[in-house]
This record gives C-alpha cells, structure tokens and sequence, in this order.
C-alpha cells in the first residue's frame, strides 16, 4: 500500500489505479483457493506443498479441529516464549509418538485443556530422551517406533526411568533460582550482559535460554543494543526448573532542535516541475519533523512540491508542531518559456506509399491508410506556425497509422487477423521489426535502435490509451518517432 501511495503522490501518469482488480470472495472458497494452491494437488497445478504441520495448522482454520501435535506445537510456544519443538524432533514423529492411544493413556492427554505446563515439561523431555535413544542405537526415530506396540512399550519405560533418576533421596534442584531479578530495564542503544543477572554459583553452561523471536541475542548472554524498544520475554531453563525475565527496552531519549533557518527565503520554479522544500531549510533533526502549510499550494508530507501547481506567487509557513517556532519562504511559480521553432518538423510523408497501396487483398486497410495519409499530409501543408497547435491531431494519426499498418501486413501475410495478440500497439510493432532484421531488410543496429524507441523509452501507446496522448505530446519526440519508424511502415505498406 505504502508503494501505492507513492505513486500516487509522485503523479505517475500510466498507471490507472480505477483498473487495478482483486478477487471478492467468501471465507470457505477463499479457503478452498489456498488449499488448491498449497496441497500440491490438481495434476501439479499447487504453489508448494504444506508440510505436515502447515496442513494441520491450515485443517484447524478451516474444520476447527486440531490434532495432538498441533496442540503440543502450539503450547510449547505457549509456555517457552515460541520456542520451536520441531526443531527437536519432526512434526510427523511427534504424531507416530503422542497419537499413540497407550502413549495418550500414560500421560493423560486427552484434549487440549489436558496439556498444562507439567505435561509439555515431560513431553519435552521424552522428546529429548526418544532422540537420545534413537541415537544410541544408530537408527532414527521414524525407524525405531514403526510400530505402535514398540512406541508404547519405550515411553513407558523412558518414565519408569526418570522416576527412579527423580529419587527423593537425590537433592532436589527444582527449588534453586536461576535469576535475580524477574524484571529488568534498560534504554534503545544499550547492550546487557544477561550473565549479570545470574545467581552465583550456578553452571551456565547447563542454563538454556529461549528468546523472544524479536529479540537479538548475541553469544547466547548478550543483548544488542540494536533491538528496538518493546517489551520483550527471555525464558531461562534450568533441569526442570523454568524462570521468565521480562525485559522491557526504552526509547532513548534524544532531545530534538527547537530551530532550523531558510537557506534560501525566495525560491523560482518553473511550471511543470517539482521541488522539495526541504533543499532549501537547514535542519539538525529528523526531516519528518518539520511541518508545511501554504493556502491553495499542494505539498506533500515530505516536503515535495508537486509539479501540478499552478502558476502564481505563494506563502509557505514552515514550522516545528512541538514548539513555536516557524518560518516563511516565499514560492513563485512562472511559465515555462516555450523555444521558438527553427527545425522543419513536419512530418515525411513517402509518395510512393499512396502508388503502392494496390486495393487488392487489403483493401479495406489500403483505404485507411490512403486517408491517414492524406490527413497528415494536409497538415503539413499548415506550415511550421500550426504545428505545434495541431500536434495532439498529429500524433492521433501517427498512432492510427502505425496500427493500420500491422492490420495490413497481417492480412496479406496470413489472409486473415486470426491469432493477433492483445498486447499493445508496442509489441505488434516488434513483432514485424523483427521479422524485417530476419529478413535483413533493417541490421542490427536498426531493429536496437526502434526497441530502445518504443520499449524502453516507451513513446508508442496502445490505441485503447489515446487518453495518454501526451507521451507523444512534444512535436520534436513525435518527429523522432516517425523518423525512425518510416522503415516499418513503408514495409507494411510493401508487404
């Protein structure tokens, strides 16, 4: 939207944002739209294929169901602060896993309000433990548990094992504090060196710690002072005891200038072009502080003087909205002096184009052209004086002649307008440039020259833009345009 806007305020004469069209449709087809597109189904017609966990994720939207590892995902992030659990171990082991009925039995999952933080903690850790034991016996899990019977019987014993590895004649270790402080502040710019805010005597090693995925962290305990100002969540784990720090980063605090000065109190334009404001003010602080106003003048937020303004002499008060403190600049927009004409500009009208046209095969488009011609020719003959008056009515022509043109070498090439593209009048012309180089009727260095013409430089309009007649509007670039182009018509004209 932000490019849009752009746009607009930049006055981009070709694109028309009235035709600019999206799909209205409601939320089941919508639906049905970006499974079609994702499912890789449809003989190959999908974008990408969704991965196991997309699909559930995508289902849950749609069916308002959700399966038992889309419910472990989605409470994991949960109570570890996004913290990604198929990093660990894949989305579809987790499913071979916990959808297991005897595993769902010994840990009590049921439904999704059955997975409290105690029963993510020791999911997480069978987890850790599968992948371990996968690891051991040189194998992977899919391969280890490809059978019911065998998932139930090592999650049953993986328990049985952290009970006796849990034995109440052990110390316990759930009772000792990770942090300091729970709670910690610092300003935009600032680095933090987590490690501070440690209890002595811990191993920090053993200390595991989940970011807020906003936030930079550097070397496992350094906070960038690049990070933005917000509130952010560091989880710290340690065995099976978790602590929360909230860290909340503040703007810092820069006191702004409570004064600029005008380079320049008078500024000149000519009509039809833009300025910006700001080329002519001396500011230490941030431009977008600065503020404009100016009756019947039309300024953009940054400071842009449009190029549509009319002529005439204006007030422009330039101020700081926070303080008192303003200034003028006085604005003058006057006519642009047009050159005097020197150079024949009319336009090379070929005689033997009227004695080739033949009224055969083509001949409702010989016709055309015969009047086209005509027309051009007779505005030729109002000398150098009318022009520039008569430019608009040229280049009409010009664009009517140059489609005619292709209508006719169409027809007599193929005996009918079958197959004829829908492109614009810039492509139907390259179509015959280069079949004129194939030809060799035209080098090289000829067919560039009319691409770089009409492509890129992009004076040729479709006949559906007429109202666009301004691109060819300047007499001396609708001289240079048919110049150039005479080697197609007169091929059209021949063919």
């Amino acid at each position: 939207m932000a490019t849009i806007e752009k746009i607009r305020a930049n006055n981009n004469p070709v694109i028309n944002f009235d035709e600019i069209k999206c799909y209205v449709t409601n939320v089941d087809e919508a639906l049905f739209i970006m499974e079609r597109q994702h499912s890789g189904e449809d003989r190959g017609r999908g974008l990408k294929a969704w991965t196991p966990r997309e699909k559930d994720i995508f289902k849950n939207r749609r069916n308002n169901s959700k399966t038992i590892p889309a419910m472990i995902d989605e409470k994991v992030r949960e109570y570890y602060n996004n913290k990604d659990i198929t990093k660990e171990m894949k989305y579809t082991n987790l499913g071979r896993i916990f959808n297991n009925r005897g595993v769902k039995k010994i840990i009590g999952i049921s439904d999704e309000a059955s997975l409290d933080k105690k029963a993510i903690e020791l999911i997480l850790s069978l987890v850790s433990q599968v992948n371990k034991r996968a690891e051991q016996n040189n194998t992977s899990v899919s391969r280890m548990l490809n059978r019911a019977r065998d998932t139930e019987d090592l999650i049953a014993s993986l328990i049985e094992e952290s009970k006796s590895d849990n034995d109440p004649k052990q110390p316990e270790e759930d009772d000792v504090s990770i942090l300091k402080v729970t709670t910690y502040t610092i300003s935009e710019g600032t680095e933090l060196t987590l490690k501070n805010l440690i209890n002595e005597g811990l191993s920090l090693d053993e200390i595991k710690i989940y970011s807020d995925s906003r936030l930079v962290i550097k070397d496992k305990f350094v906070v960038l002072g690049d990070n933005h100002k917000g509130e952010y969540t560091i989880s710290f784990t340690l065995n099976t005891n978790n602590e929360d720090l909230h860290l909340k980063i503040e703007e810092k605090k820069v006191k702004k200038p409570d004064s600029f000065e005008i380079i320049n109190q008078f500024v000149s334009v000519e009509n039809g072009n833009s300025i910006n404001l700001h080329d002519f003010i001396k500011y230490s602080g941030d431009a977008s502080d600065l503020r404009f106003h100016s009756t019947n003048l039309v300024i953009a937020k940054n400071g842009n003087v449009s190029a549509t303004n009319a002529i005439g002499e204006y007030s422009v008060r330039i101020y700081l909205p926070e303080i008192s403190y303003s200034r003028i600049l006085e604005l003058q927009i006057y006519e642009k002096k047009k050159p005097p004409i020197t150079t024949d500009l009319r336009l090379q009208i070929d005689n033997d184009w009227l004695l080739v046209l033949d009224y055969g095969l083509a001949k409702e488009y010989d016709r055309k052209i015969t009047s086209l011609l005509t027309e051009l020719i007779d505005l030729n003959m109002l000398g150098l004086d009318n022009i520039e008056k008569f430019n608009s009515a040229r280049h009409l022509l010009v664009l009517s002649l140059l489609e005619v043109c292709f209508l006719r070498y169409t027809y007599r090439t193929s005996g009918n307008l079958d197959g004829i593209s829908e492109g614009g009048l810039h492509g139907k012309i390259m179509q015959v440039i280069n079949k004129m180089a194939t030809d060799k009727v035209i080098d090289k260095g000829e067919k560039n020259q009319i691409k770089v013409l009409v492509n890129d430089n992009g004076y040729i309009t479709t006949m559906n833009s007429i109202k666009h007649s301004y691109v060819l509007g300047d007499v001396y670039i609708l001289k240079t345009v048919f110049s150039t182009l005479r080697c197609y018509i007169t091929y059209c004209i021949n063919i």
